[in-house]
């Protein structure tokens, strides 16, 4: 497994011993796009507070992403907080767990397992660093051009 960031690749790869060579190729990237995802684990935790939003708890869910052959984990938070009701909403949605228009009391402790969609991409952040991210779930009847899924 190799870690980069807060992203795991996993490209089946070998061992390598003390005196391997070695390139600076890259293994493998995902790019930008429409992808199925598999809920495969989650956490609850409290968000300490920011300048966009107050503590308030938050649920870390990992995602799991495969195209062609190799698969990719990314973490999303979700905040519990009225101001991303829309993006909790479009979580439940795309996991098949609510209905657009409804209400629905969030069932945290049924969704690992669940597949949905959505698009990701990738950021920079103010440190330099690059993360691959969720950018918006998308209803389980998208019928957009997609680049994987299981």
């Amino acid at each position: 497994m190799i870690k980069n960031n807060n992203i795991d690749f996993t490209n089946g790869g070998t061992s390598l011993d003390w005196n391997s060579e070695i390139s600076s190729k890259v293994i493998f990237e995902f790019i930008p796009g429409e992808y199925e995802f598999e809920v495969i684990d989650f956490q609850r935790g409290t968000h300490p507070g920011s300048e966009k939003l107050p503590t308030c708890p938050k649920a870390i869910i990992k995602l799991r992403l495969s195209y062609r052959g190799s698969t990719l984990d990314v973490d999303k938070h979700l905040f519990l907080h009225s101001k991303m009701e829309g993006l909790l909403s479009d979580f439940f949605i795309s996991i098949g767990l609510m209905n657009k228009g409804e209400s629905l009391e969030m069932d945290w402790n049924n969704i690992v397992g669940k597949k949905g969609r959505a698009t990701f991409h990738n950021r920079e952040a103010s440190n330099g660093k690059k993360y691959f991210e969720v950018k918006k779930f998308l209803p389980p009847n998208n019928t957009s051009t997609s680049k994987g899924g299981f």
